[in-house]
């Protein structure tokens, strides 16, 4: 794994072949400020409640959903928040996916998009014009208290962008062997893992990504 234009940083332990990874992960020896890291949850609220349909081609619209399951087929998000609020989450195991201007907030469940997705191209929103209620720069989010994971095997068509944060839940990334996917992404969770035999590339540009304010700490 490579992690461009960034680094790896971790708090705790870290297993496995650290080798691997480039650049070496650099562990942190205290806890970051919450402030550093906290990501406000958007507001779904007045929201439309929406389904997903069971056959076909399908385009979603922002909106509450119970689910968002899909097996096949070209599935396109429009721009916008998207709130999912059951335990079953999102799940993606077949046909393609494309979206831009894209939020997808998980009150309950975690998410999982399989190998066999392809071709995928999700982008997280931009600052501006103001994307609200989505959050400029970040494309997954598992709610505060939200302890599922966000597990996703990419492959030589898959696309992401923008920041996968998951306070509380574990993040599981990882290549089909043989091929290159691309995360222009920052992960944050609670346990992140990065594995498969593919080469994977994690670009990272703080411009496509969720940006906190300046903050400056003021000691006495």
């Amino acid at each position: 794994m490579a992690v461009n234009n960034g680094g790896v940083g971790f708090a705790g332990t870290s297993t496995g072949t650290l080798t691997n990874i480039s650049p070496s992960p650099q562990h942190v020896p205290s806890k970051l400020p919450d402030y550093s890291t906290i990501v406000e949850e958007p507001n779904c609220a007045g929201l439309p409640n929406r389904t997903v349909p069971l056959v076909g081609d399908a385009t979603l619209e922002p909106g509450i959903y119970q689910k968002i399951k899909w097996t096949g087929g070209a599935l396109t998000f429009n721009p916008g928040l998207y709130c999912v609020t059951d335990s079953q989450g999102m799940d993606i195991n077949g046909g393609s996916v494309s979206g831009n201007g894209v939020t997808i907030f998980l009150m309950s469940g975690g998410i999982t998009i399989n190998g066999n997705v392809s071709p995928v191209d999700i982008r997280a929103p931009e600052e501006t014009p103001d994307p609200s209620p989505a959050i400029p720069g970040v494309l997954f989010f598992l709610a505060n208290g939200n302890s599922d994971s966000i597990s996703i095997t990419g492959n030589s068509t898959s696309f992401f962008l923008g920041t996968v944060y998951a306070p509380d839940g574990d993040l599981y990334f990882s290549g089909a062997s043989g091929t290159n996917p691309t995360f222009n992404t920052q992960l944050i969770g609670n346990n992140v893992e990065v594995s498969g035999g593919a080469t994977i590339d994690i670009n990272f540009n703080d411009d496509e990504n969720f940006e906190k304010p300046p903050y400056m700490d003021l000691l006495k």
